[in-house]
């Protein structure tokens, strides 16, 4: 389940590269526009999360399975189970700025516009 959990955000954060955003009511879909966006909104936050996500996975690969031993790997593996909190922090944030029905909205005007 882990490993599930890791490639969805590991994905997740690349395709934020390719997701169109709003400006002005216009659709943005050139991907360095998009890259200076997601820059400045998301990309670090994005980035440590699954970051820690690979360092966790890392940490537990290597941690002793017997349970003895190699304490400070547990340790580290509490503090960055603690830390992926921040996801849930970010998928709130997106939910509640609208940004999917913002897009939403301005691909359905531009195809009224354009049909």
């Amino acid at each position: 389940c882990a490993w599930i959990m890791v490639l969805f955000w590991s994905l997740d954060f690349f395709s934020n590269f390719l997701t169109s955003f709003t400006k002005e009511d216009v659709l943005v879909r050139d991907f360095r526009a998009i890259a200076k966006q997601y820059a400045k909104t998301w990309l670090f936050i994005d980035f440590a999360v699954v970051s820690v996500d690979w360092l966790a996975i890392g940490l537990q690969s290597v941690s002793d399975p017997s349970g003895k031993g190699n304490t400070d790997a547990k340790k580290y593996i509490k503090v960055i189970r603690f830390l992926k909190a921040f996801r849930l922090v970010r998928v709130l944030a997106v939910l509640r700025s609208g940004r999917f029905a913002q897009v939403q909205e301005a691909a359905v005007r531009r195809t009224n516009v354009l049909g």
